[in-house]
């Protein structure tokens, strides 16, 4: 069962970054901060290279990620 969420700390603007999904007041992407999770960064070495966004920013950046994944079929092509 899903439940909806609401991202307070995630904004979109098409004025701000493109119209990209963004932490709050800080123009920093949900895509940035996935890239460098993905990359290998902990969450505790990203929150001290970028000490002005908040473990809660993180998590929601996550979440937002995880959320819009779910609700979007994308197809894939067979491997031969």
């Amino acid at each position: 069962m899903h439940t909806f969420v609401a991202f307070d700390r995630i904004t979109v603007d098409p004025d701000i970054c493109f119209g990209k999904p963004c932490i709050a007041d800080i123009r920093i992407s949900v895509a940035s901060v996935l890239a460098h999770l993905s990359g290998g960064m902990t969450v505790d070495e990203y929150l001290k290279d970028f000490y002005w966004i908040t473990k809660d920013d993180v998590l929601q950046a996550m979440a937002f990620a995880s959320n819009t994944v779910e609700f979007r079929i994308v197809p894939f092509k067979k491997a031969s």
